[in-house]
């Protein structure tokens, strides 16, 4: 682990953090095919996350007397496309077809989305998993999801080539607000800046989209080897984090871009970061195991599980 965390430490001329058992460790629970969707709730100091592949809702008790320890909230029938931890609740997002249908060349996204089959199935669940209530969804391939302070839930989703990044409304409607010419894996809201954060893995890049200027500025740029940006987190201080997923590491951004600060994992494919706990300096990091080769594996095989970093 110290010489994966040297390497993509040099790669990117940042100091790689030394971690060890008193500061990184594996949440007791079982492993995922693949980990993502952190969510911290603030009102139970839980923390929520899902398997995608092999769909479940799964939640850590952090504050409290005993250990942390995952449990199962609930088994789910078709993959997770998003979640979001909301003070009374949570919003689920299922995909219920596996692989985006191609739309005819010469649509407009706003077209493509009108016509695309639906694709995402929306469930208001209590804190305990138990499903309450489906809200109309618009249709297309959902890539990305976070919510504003106000409320307001912003998706990113597939186009051709590319993600449209608007507000789902009311009845379902998907307003479009920026039409980007890359994927993206993930989207945040950043209350201190008024802004969308996204990762876009293809480019390594880090992106933010302001709506009152409806501007795009890039961050960012991760050097290609270091690993693909995957899911963001922002501490108390302003500073940026994001998993290198096939980079065995995750990474802290000042607010200006720069990198800060490099930590080491025992795994290769990080794949979401979330920080909770009552002083918010508990970093959760989601992992995959599905996407790790077989020989790889051998020397990975915390692969898939969620670990918990004392910043």
């Amino acid at each position: 682990m110290a010489d994966a965390a040297r390497r993509i430490g040099a790669h990117l001329q940042a100091h790689a953090v030394p971690t060890g058992e008193a500061e990184l460790r594996p949440v007791p629970g079982p492993w995922a095919f693949e980990g993502g969707q952190l969510g911290w709730h603030a009102g139970s100091g839980r923390l929520y996350w899902a398997d995608r592949l092999a769909p479940a809702l799964r939640t850590v008790q952090v504050e409290g007397p005993a250990p942390a320890e995952d449990r199962l909230v609930a088994q789910l029938e078709h993959p997770v496309a998003g979640l979001l931890v909301r003070e009374q609740g949570l919003l689920l997002v299922e995909d219920v077809q596996e692989q985006a249908q191609e739309q005819p060349q010469g649509q407009t996204p706003a077209q493509e989305h009108a016509d695309t089959p639906p694709s995402g199935r929306a469930w208001v669940l209590t804190l305990e998993g138990r499903r309450e209530s489906s809200l109309p969804w618009p249709a297309g391939v959902l890539q990305a999801l976070c919510e504003d302070p106000q409320g307001q839930v912003w998706a990113a989703m597939e186009t051709v080539g590319g993600s449209a990044v608007g507000r789902v409304l009311a009845h379902g409607r998907f307003e479009v607000r920026w039409h980007l010419g890359e994927a993206l894996q993930c989207l945040r809201w950043h209350p201190a800046e008024d802004a969308l954060y996204a990762t876009a893995p293809a480019s390594g890049s880090i992106l933010v989209l302001q709506p009152r200027q409806q501007g795009v500025r890039r961050l960012a740029t991760l050097p290609k080897g270091s690993g693909r940006p995957a899911g963001l987190a922002f501490d108390a201080e302003g500073g940026v984090w994001t998993a290198l997923r096939e980079g065995w590491s995750v990474v802290r951004l000042l607010a200006g871009g720069s990198l800060d600060r490099v930590i080491g994992l025992p795994v290769p494919c990080p794949c979401d970061v979330a920080l909770g706990g009552a002083d918010g300096r508990q970093l959760f990091i989601a992992t995959s195991r599905q996407s790790v080769p077989l020989d790889t594996l051998a020397s990975a095989p915390l692969s898939g599980r969620l670990f918990q970093f004392a910043l």
